[in-house]
């Protein structure tokens, strides 16, 4: 069955009309100062599922050198000094593993990893081969996935993926 040309009706919509139906695709919204005026969404803070949140302060402040802050009700921020972003651990019996990328300078890259190194953790180069002990050179940098001790996959890159 052939489409019918396409044409313009009210609203900016677009009518393909093939026999007795008709199709219509919604032209696309349109934000004219979109470039104009930046967004200023940021993530604040996030939980962070853990077995013992002390532990893992400790842990998190030893390896990344983020600020351990004082318990905030039942959490344990920890603060990422170059945001205004917390992750705010929380005592869970139950520990589902999640994902924490971090972008980190080359600097910060060499250090980091000298502590996970200096710490005996097992890392890799890869989600799925978080313990080969290769780091990667995606994207043109360099990047590394780790675990903590509550299992979480911890990754270091230095280059965006996008």
């Amino acid at each position: 069955m052939a489409l019918a040309k396409p044409s313009l009706i009210e609203g900016g919509s677009v009518c393909f009309a093939a026999s007795r139906h008709a199709w219509y695709l919604a032209a696309p919204k349109v934000f004219p100062n979109a470039k104009e005026v930046p967004m200023t969404i940021e993530l604040n803070h996030t939980i962070v599922p853990v077995r013992d949140k002390e532990e893992s302060a400790r842990f998190w402040e030893e390896i990344f050198g983020f600020e351990h802050q004082k318990p905030l009700g039942n959490f344990q921020p920890i603060h990422i000094s170059s945001q205004s972003l917390s992750l705010d651990l929380d005592d869970r019996k139950e520990v589902e593993h999640h994902h924490y990328a971090f972008k980190v300078s080359e600097q910060e890259f060499d250090e980091i990893f000298g502590r996970i190194k200096e710490a005996g953790l097992e890392y890799g180069s890869g989600p799925r081969s978080s313990t080969d002990m290769q780091t990667n050179t995606w994207n043109g940098g360099r990047g590394v996935y780790f675990r903590d001790p509550n299992g979480h996959l911890l990754e270091l890159l230095t280059q965006d993926y996008t």
